[in-house]
């Protein structure tokens, strides 16, 4: 319980969201980052399901350095 407060207080705080859309070999798509979070990417078909998942790999990020106590 105790670790999910402090991944709801991570991810309240403010991040820079990368978000393009790549065209390459394996058709169109949606690659999502967070600069601050090294790693922590997404992609999806469209902008709003890169931004969502991006969203919850944020918290599997976060959720997996506090863990390690990173």
């Amino acid at each position: 319980m105790k670790s999910e407060k402090k991944v709801s207080y991570y991810m309240s705080l403010p991040y820079n969201y990368i978000i393009q859309q790549i065209t390459d070999e394996s058709g169109s798509y949606y690659y999502a980052h967070v600069l601050e979070l090294d790693g922590c990417q997404s992609t999806g078909e469209s902008f709003e399901e890169a931004y969502n998942n991006l969203k919850e790999a944020m918290k599997g990020w976060i959720q997996t350095k506090i863990e390690a106590r990173i």
